[in-house]
């Protein structure tokens, strides 16, 4: 059975393991080094002693005749805040509009503006749901600010509107929560994206127009952020199946994700991630201080309806 298959089967009982927060499709790492064998990579917080756990939370050595890999990532959190003022350029008020500054709804705290993109003819600005519509929180018109609160912006700094984004499906608690699981209506996401509408559309005009590409395992990945810049990744994992962990006690499942190395931090949500052609790829949501999660951007612009400012509409 091929890893990706099994990934879909076993994510939802893996999930339900002792810090286990995800899984995905990778090569197999082992202390001698990375062994050239597609796994099944099962992503815990922290990784304990086969001795500390329960025997029902221990990891199969396979699942499915697929071999598993164990990888700590700590827990994953929505990247939309930071207050460690790393790179002050991007912080600071632009006008016109760079791809990568500071940007979040008024009452957020910080985010990432990614990139352009077209909707019927009309240029937007992409960048995560928790940064611009907070959680789904905000109603359509909110205000949003460059630079973002967290780096001073007020409402004279507003450069657009709240124009759209996709609902994030959380998880519930408790009871409910366990019967949803038991009856199989775990609630998943695959995007955590908004739009915005400028006020003005010279704001944009320095902002590049970019076409899609992909990324897969092992392909490097760049990206410009907030709060880190501009970075380079690895690609890890595909078909990442995660659960991150928005504050508030809102946690959501995300499905077909990408995992990279670290390569950004809280207040790089909405970031555009590049592939090494300098094609769109993705837009970061998350991470720990030990991955960076990713959404490709495929899916994006299938959730909204876009597609990228440079891209050609396929007749």
């Amino acid at each position: 059975m091929r890893a990706s298959h099994v990934a879909g089967l076993a994510s939802e009982h893996l999930l339900s393991l002792r810090n286990v927060i995800g899984a995905g499709r990778g090569e197999k790492v082992t202390a001698a080094g990375p062994t050239g064998e597609l796994s099944l990579v099962v992503l815990v917080t922290r990784k304990l002693p086969a001795d500390w756990l329960h025997p029902r939370d221990l990891i199969p050595k396979t699942i499915g005749g697929v071999p598993t890999d164990v990888v700590e990532v700590g827990e994953i959190e929505g990247f939309g805040d930071y207050y460690a003022r790393n790179n002050r350029e991007l912080q600071q008020r632009q006008r016109p509009l760079i791809a990568g500054c500071s940007l979040a709804h008024a009452e957020a705290a910080a985010g990432t503006l990614g990139c352009l993109v077209q909707s019927d003819g009309e240029f937007l600005m992409l960048t995560a749901n928790h940064t611009a519509a907070m959680l789904n929180e905000a109603t359509m018109g909110d205000p949003i600010l460059q630079p973002s609160p967290l780096d001073g912006g007020t409402l004279p700094d507003r450069v657009g509107y709240l124009a759209d984004y996709v609902p994030l499906e959380f998880e519930r608690g408790g009871l409910v929560g366990l019967l949803d699981r038991i009856r199989g209506r775990v609630r998943m996401n695959q995007v955590d994206a908004a739009l915005v509408r400028p006020v003005d559309p010279d704001l944009i005009d320095d902002v590049p127009f970019h076409f899609s590409g992909t990324l897969n395992a092992g392909d490097t990945a760049w990206k410009v952020g907030r709060s880190t810049g501009r970075t380079k990744g690895q690609v890890r994992l595909t078909g990442v199946t995660i659960r991150v962990n928005y504050g508030k006690r809102k946690r959501a499942l995300f499905v077909e994700q990408l995992l990279a190395t670290p390569m950004s931090k809280r207040g790089d949500s909405g970031a555009a991630v590049f592939n090494e052609a300098g094609r769109v790829a993705g837009m970061v949501i998350g991470g720990s201080e030990r991955a960076t999660i990713i959404t490709p951007i495929q899916k994006i612009q299938e959730a909204l309806g876009v597609h990228l400012a440079g891209q050609e509409v396929s007749r």
